[in-house]
């Protein structure tokens, strides 16, 4: 039964319905109520009607892209029927949409949308923390540079050294104060965060103060080293160190160490879809000192309540069975340390390996001799020249082999002469050849001439010519 519209049956634009005039008071009092009336009955007829629970059965609806039905009641058993079969499993293939779905049922549908994050998941993570089984967290590569890395320091009343990474402060004794300064320009936009970190680690005894100071304002350097900045305009950021001693005298030194600055607020901007390091120092931390470091992408999979499996990794930790090395140059040589593997670069020609401390080392063939304590040997050659000389041996021997051509052999040991029985070459002016004698001493790495001639010998020509002949080909052989 549809809904009817109301109808008046009388209109007071109408004589007959109405006369104009009506001697009767009561009759008058009852035209004017008639209208009303009807409006009434009217009004009260369709309460009881929408009161009615089979009225849905006659509300028609619009046309509604999935249903057939025409009236409420229709529609509503349609949606049942199709809610039923859902139930039931029997949903029609693309019948429901993602767009329909709120984004917690298809974390749940889908195993949850990937977790984007620099943390690596833990425990804590898990079904009760709206992160479902099934659970997908890839932690991105990240590479770090430390911004202070090769950057010089601006002086002032001092002279700064770097050893090892630290940098010694030492006052020109000019004034009572030294200090140091670094500023940094476009490490990101201003406002955005920065850390810091230093070590004071000595000083001398008569220092006063030593005070740290960012962006000029003084700041207290906690005993972890880290302090938190916030960059000014143009990414700049400015640290300072200052000294102060009793006298321009008495001004000492202090050192810097684990210098470094890194622009966190410019790296969390540059993944703005990815959560940051719930704490930046304890990531940073461990990795000190370093000039720039970079962290290997991971994936993870939730496999149980608070249960995280690595899937993939881009550089495979030892646990994992892979080396835990990005690179390996060519040549080099791995070898286990205490849980990680380590590379041992390609040597020169010829060098031999040997275990040091209970780690492989490359030694030459000479240093790996002398541990073996096996002799060695260098052979080498000389052109005599008849004159006081010296020859310097490539080795310092323990024992030297000499022979020429003159067929005569020598064997020295350290500290040792050999001698040769010389006629001068020429007479004396009594008549008769002088004789004289003549050889080789080894003092440590150096052969040197000796003679022992008389003055009349001398005058007779005579040289220290043993083993020394001029222009004769001696050749050596050095033991070690």
């Amino acid at each position: 039964m549809a809904f009817s519209t109301l109808t008046f049956t009388k209109s007071w634009e109408n004589a007959a319905d109405f006369p104009t005039y009506e001697e009767n008071e009561q009759q008058v009092r009852a035209d004017l109520q008639y209208l009303h009336d009807e409006m009434r009955d009217a009004f009260n007829a369709l309460v009881a009607r929408l009161n009615d629970a089979a009225v849905a059965g006659d509300l028609p609806i619009a046309p509604v892209d999935g249903l057939s039905a025409a009236t409420v009641q229709e529609a509503i058993e349609e949606t049942l029927a199709q809610i039923q079969n859902t139930a039931a499993g029997q949903i029609v293939n693309g019948s429901i949409t993602k767009e329909k779905l709120s984004t917690a049922l298809l974390e749940r549908v889908y195993g949850g949308k990937m977790r984007l994050a620099w943390d690596s998941p833990d425990e804590s993570d898990n079904p009760n923390t709206d992160c479902p089984l099934g659970q997908l967290w890839l932690r991105p590569a990240l590479t770090i540079p430390n911004d202070a890395a090769g950057k010089t320091w601006q002086k002032s009343g001092c002279t700064v050294e770097e050893a090892g990474g630290a940098f010694t402060v030492t006052a020109d004794g000019t004034m009572a104060s030294a200090g140091v300064s670094q500023r940094f320009t476009g490490l990101g936009q201003a406002g955005q965060a920065a850390l810091v970190h230093l070590t004071l680690p000595s000083h001398d005894a008569g220092l006063n103060t030593l005070r740290v100071y960012l962006n000029g304002v003084e700041t207290a350097l906690p005993e972890d080293g880290w302090m938190a900045a916030s960059l000014q305009s143009g990414g700049a950021l400015e640290v300072q160190i200052q000294g102060t001693w009793p006298s321009a005298q008495a001004a000492g030194y202090f050192t810097i160490g684990d210098f470094t600055v890194v622009a966190v607020g410019a790296l969390e901007a540059a993944l703005p879809g990815c959560t940051p390091p719930g704490d930046w120092k304890a990531l940073l931390a461990p990795l000190l000192p370093f000039s720039q470091v970079r962290l290997p992408q991971v994936l993870y999979l939730q496999t149980a309540p608070g249960v995280w499996q690595m899937l993939i990794e881009e550089v495979l930790p030892v646990a994992r069975g892979g080396t835990g090395l990005s690179a390996v140059a060519q040549g080099a040589l791995l070898f286990g340390g205490a849980g990680s593997l380590a590379a041992l670069s390609p040597a020169a020609d010829g060098a031999v390996l040997q275990c040091f401390s209970g780690a492989p080392v490359w030694r030459t063939r000479e240093e790996a001799t002398a541990d073996l304590g096996h002799l060695r040997c260098k052979t080498g050659s000389y052109t005599g020249n008849g004159k006081a000389r010296t020859i310097n041996l490539p080795v310092t021997p323990l024992a030297v082999l000499l022979h020429g051509t003159d067929k005569q052999f020598a064997l020295l040991l350290p500290g040792m002469q050999v001698e040769q029985r010389l006629s001068a070459p020429e007479s004396a002016p009594g008549g008769g050849i002088p004789y004289y004698y003549a050889g080789m001493e080894l003092q440590g790495n150096t052969l040197s001439t000796w003679m022992n001639a008389t003055q009349t010998a001398q005058e007779c020509g005579a040289t220290p010519s043993a083993w020394n002949t001029a222009g004769q080909q001696y050749s050596y052989l050095a033991i070690y």
